[in-house]
């Protein structure tokens, strides 16, 4: 089973900032460039954290998703992972609940979560990292955790 921090380690930053960069614009008004130096300092830490214990056997895995042009998605058979029309979802199930937001999880948590088989097979390591790196920074790129490791949002 490969875990997140596996694919941080075997990754290139620059390869996942090229996918970052293809489907995220974080605001309108402000380039997605000036906050690449803000992503490269995370990829730098989360390579030198050590993962918490996957304690519930937590799994990371992304849908993919299409607009028919009539403003219904679905998930496609086949596709090309570097379409800029494609919808990515990134969600965790374990081994009693599966689709769940894992926004809220500590950095040390994601780094120990398993990827998915599915999601494996249909996307390249730095796709999968790019859109989890997204889903992770949801909240901001600092983290305050509870006694659980849960993340807090003021």
């Amino acid at each position: 089973m490969v875990t997140f921090k596996q694919l941080i380690v075997e990754t290139d930053f620059s390869k996942v900032w090229e996918c970052t960069a293809r489907y995220y614009e974080i605001r309108k008004e402000v380039s997605i460039d000036n906050f690449k130096d803000k992503y490269k300092a995370l990829y730098e830490e989360l390579s030198t954290l050590t993962p918490a214990e996957n304690s519930k056997n937590m799994y990371i895995y992304i849908n993919v998703f299409m607009d028919d042009g009539n403003d219904d998605y679905y998930c496609p058979d086949s596709f090309d992972e570097n379409d800029k029309e494609l919808y990515f979802d990134v969600s965790g199930k374990d081994d009693e609940w599966c689709g769940y937001s894992i926004v809220n999880c500590s950095f040390e948590k994601w780094l120990s979560f398993y990827i998915d088989e599915d999601t494996l097979a249909k996307l390249s390591y730095p796709n999968i990292i790019a859109h989890c790196l997204v889903e992770m920074t949801f909240f901001g790129f600092e983290q305050k955790l509870d006694e659980e490791g849960n993340l807090l949002v003021d």
